[in-house]
This record gives structure tokens, sequence and C-alpha cells, in this order.
């Protein structure tokens, strides 16, 4: 699997360009993290790749197709907004993701299990999630991410809000699943280290 983005584009609008002459190359089996100063447009790039946001010029292919909005099925974004529902509890909520993602068969209802366990949310499965703290919810939305079958994964710091053993855990975890897929990610704490490489985006800053 290859992604590659060709002479790329971005800016909320013609007169506001974020970032041009994108051109890059994502394998499968990689982890990439994406760096550059606060407002550089990290988020407007992962969004764009998403096909939330439309390129202002330049294309994406994924394998040699264009990605579009009819490929949204091949990717998964995670913004900084965890996009939780808080009047569900945290089983219920996980539960409507895995009908959302078409997981229903019994491997994959063990998947869900296995998920919960390894980020430690099994013990609030009948909690609200409008009771859990900040740290706990992050965990909460991450499980519901991953429970994702897409190939392609776009987390827009994924660590915020985690304490040290819960960072360990998700690195761990992107770590152990990256060989089948293609991830990307921004990340600010500087103690936290599991890509493979690193494109910072200040190169593709217009002059």
């Amino acid at each position: 699997m290859q992604l590659i983005c060709k002479d790329l584009t971005i800016g909320r609008q013609k007169e506001h360009i974020l970032l041009t002459h994108i051109n890059l190359v994502l394998l499968e089996g990689t982890m990439t993290l994406l760096s550059g100063p606060n407002g550089i447009g990290k988020t407007s790039f992962l969004r764009t790749i998403s096909t939330y946001l439309r390129p202002l010029s330049g294309h994406i292919t994924l394998d040699g197709y264009i990605l579009d909005q009819n490929s949204q099925y091949h990717v998964a974004y995670l913004g900084h907004e965890n996009g939780l529902k808080h009047n569900l509890s945290v089983l219920e909520y996980l539960s409507f993701c895995a009908r959302l993602f078409s997981i229903s068969s019994s491997p994959q209802t063990l998947r869900l299990k296995m998920l919960m366990e390894h980020f430690n949310v099994t013990p609030l499965a009948t909690v609200p999630i409008s009771y859990l703290s900040h740290g706990q919810k992050r965990r909460v939305a991450l499980v519901g991410f991953l429970l994702n079958q897409a190939k392609i994964l776009l987390l827009d710091e994924p660590f915020n809000g985690l304490d040290r053993e819960s960072r360990t855990l998700l690195s761990s975890y992107l770590m152990e699943i990256k060989e089948n897929h293609i991830i990307l990610y921004t990340n600010h704490l500087t103690e936290v280290r599991c890509h493979d490489d690193a494109i910072d985006l200040t190169d593709y800053k217009p002059c």
C-alpha cells in the first residue's frame, strides 16, 4: 500500500495558502510524525488526507487511485476533539462504534474486548461518558477510533490528555499494528517517540 501526495497545495482559500508543493510518499508499515510550529498547517494537512478538506491544487493517490470522498472507508481521522456521545455509557458508545464500523462477527467482538482491556477501559464500561475525566474520555475515544478497520490512520495530537502509562499503551499498540497500516500523527510531547520517520512541514511553507 502506497499513499502519494503530488504537488499538493493546502489552504483555507487561495488568498491564504498554508502549505505548498508537497510531494511525499508514505508506505504501508510506517508511522510518520508531522512536525512544525503551531499554525503551520498540521491539522489542515491531516484533514486534507482524510478528504474532509479539498486541496487547492495537486492530488493524493492510494495505490494509484485518487483519494477522494468516495475513498473514505480507507481512511480514519481522530482530531483534537473526542467526539463522544456523553449521554451514553462507555460500553454503549463503543458498541455503537462497533456497529458503525460493521463489527459484528465473533473475532471483531473479541477485538473490542481486547482494545477495552488494553487501554484500561473495561472497568469504566457502565459509567456514563459525561462522568469521565478528560484522560478517560481520550482513552474511550481512542478505543472507538481504533475499532475502525481503515488502513490509513490519521491522529491529531493523540497523546494529549493521557498520563504516562496511557501514552505507553497507545504508542505500543500503534507500533504493533503499523505493519498493516499507514499511520500519520502529530505530537508536541518530546518524551513520546514512536515514529519511524518525521516530516517537517516548515519545508512546505510558502515563501
